[in-house]
């Protein structure tokens, strides 16, 4: 028997632990209001982040920290 063995992330398409600590990282170094970003993306937590707004969310809050 084949094991295909994917992790959550990969099933719901959400951001890795690896991205989570990059996004985490950017928020807390912006001074970012977490509540505001989770409801900008339509998420009730940043780990629900889907990998595909991933970029997304990093470019913005790199253009924050660079204000």
């Amino acid at each position: 028997a084949i094991n295909n063995v994917i992790d959550k992330a990969a099933i719901n398409n959400v951001i890795d632990d690896a991205q989570l600590s990059t996004l985490t990282d950017l928020l807390d170094s912006t001074g970012a209001d977490v509540r505001r970003f989770c409801k900008h993306y339509e998420i009730a937590s940043t780990k629900d982040l889907l990998a595909s707004q991933f970029d997304q969310a990093v470019a913005a809050l790199e253009a924050k920290a660079s204000k």
